[in-house]
């Protein structure tokens, strides 16, 4: 197929996968704001809410790990498009009905991201097909692309949550992080800008939980938010890099369901500690807990590099 605009880089599949993306977050943005209240006003205790937000992530994880062995054979478009039905029915569930269950049945059977990053299937599934829409060479750029457009349109999301005053400069700030992020990793490698860009913003995250004062608290986590997801296109690109073509959607969807299944627990641990522990629990559990990933994830694979970087013709 012939790759004709975007600087002739990425073809007409590439475009169309991005312009999905930023349709499908917008009311992911929203969820992520106006979810837990919801089920707030529907008399839902701190701790409830925490226990169905886990089940929503749960379920994501189940879609993805069933897809990582099955797409390949009924076709990823398909699967695509039959997550995209199932995310009709929850939405319909949210809208025809106001009792309890309507909402935990939505966040089941769909695909909701209730959180501030996207999981679920789609991700999985799109991660394996933007390396073939793209030039080898640029396929950082289109994961940096994609996650642009993807933080984009969850911010623009956000905006109908009734969060105007603070929600305008998300877009803006998210556009400069993440199209920095491509031209880092051709300086100093994928992996070194997955590790040496996380591991600043997690000391960030558990700096929030000590500051003296909110202003402190808002400057730190503003910080910390300006380099956390500088590390998400790096890892796309150098987990499709490193698998073959054939292996992309299960690497895609098996990585997606071991982080997906592992915060599928948070919401439940959070919601205890806010209601029993000190406050701040959260924030220096998440932030040793990624710091301890990141020296992981480097000691494991330093040795291990993509293709461009070792000088091969990247397939």
């Amino acid at each position: 197929m012939g790759r004709t605009g975007f600087g002739n880089w990425i073809d007409r599949d590439g475009k169309l996968v991005l312009l999905e993306k930023s349709v499908r977050t917008v009311p992911y943005g929203f969820l992520g704001v106006i979810y837990g209240v919801y089920l707030a006003q529907l008399g839902f205790s701190a701790f409830a809410i925490g226990i169905v937000l886990t089940l929503t992530v749960l379920s994501s994880a189940f879609y993805t790990f069933i897809i990582s062995f099955v797409a390949d054979r009924i076709g990823r478009r398909r699967t695509l498009v039959f997550f995209a039905l199932t995310d009709f029915v929850a939405g319909t569930l949210l809208f025809v009905s106001t009792d309890w269950w309507a909402p935990v049945l939505a966040g089941i059977v769909g695909n909701m991201t209730v959180g501030a990053g996207e999981v679920g299937p789609f991700l999985s599934l799109e991660q394996a097909i933007l390396p073939r829409t793209a030039r080898a060479d640029r396929r950082t750029l289109a994961f940096s692309l994609y996650n642009l457009v993807g933080y984009g349109a969850s911010s623009a999301g956000a905006l109908l949550a009734g969060l105007p005053r603070y929600a305008g400069y998300p877009p803006l700030f998210l556009a400069y992080v993440i199209s920095v992020s491509e031209r880092i990793a051709r300086r100093i490698g994928l992996l070194r800008t997955m590790v040496f860009t996380h591991m600043p913003s997690n000391v960030f995250l558990i700096g929030v939980a000590f500051a003296p004062t909110p202003l402190t608290a808002v400057f730190l986590l503003l910080c910390r938010q300006s380099l956390s997801q500088m590390d998400v296109p790096a890892r796309q690109s150098y987990v499709m890099a490193i698998v073959d073509e054939s292996d992309r959607t299960a690497a895609a969807g098996l990585t997606s369901t071991t982080r997906t299944v592992s915060s599928s627990i948070s919401p439940s641990l959070a919601g205890y500690a806010l209601a029993n522990l000190w406050s701040g629990v959260p924030l220096v559990a998440a932030g040793i807990l990624k710091l301890a990933y990141d020296a992981l994830i480097y000691k494991e694979f330093r040795q291990v590099r993509p293709p461009e970087e070792r000088g091969v013709d990247p397939k």
